[in-house]
């Protein structure tokens, strides 16, 4: 990982479930993110304590995803999509 680029994943959210769910899924996949993409994902949970709501998922400030997709498959390709920004 070394030399590589930080970037900084942010997932804030209103519903716990959903929150750590997505958040958990960006974990798991960060490796292949970082190996495809050459860079260090900071990967950070922001929950907003509000009750209930989608989560959203920022890439370096910009969002990447509103709401938790209904399969792992599509965080991880909008992620990749906002990684090639």
């Amino acid at each position: 990982m070394r030399g590589r680029r930080p970037v900084l994943v942010e997932v804030s959210w209103c519903d716990p479930y959903l929150g750590y769910t997505a958040y958990e899924w960006i974990r798991e996949v960060r490796d292949i993110l970082e190996e495809e993409h050459c860079v260090k994902i900071v990967a950070v949970k922001s929950p907003s304590g509000c009750g209930e709501g989608d989560p959203v998922v920022t890439v370096e400030g910009a969002v990447a995803v509103e709401g938790l997709p209904g399969e792992e498959g599509y965080l991880i390709e909008a992620l990749k999509h906002a990684l090639s920004r």
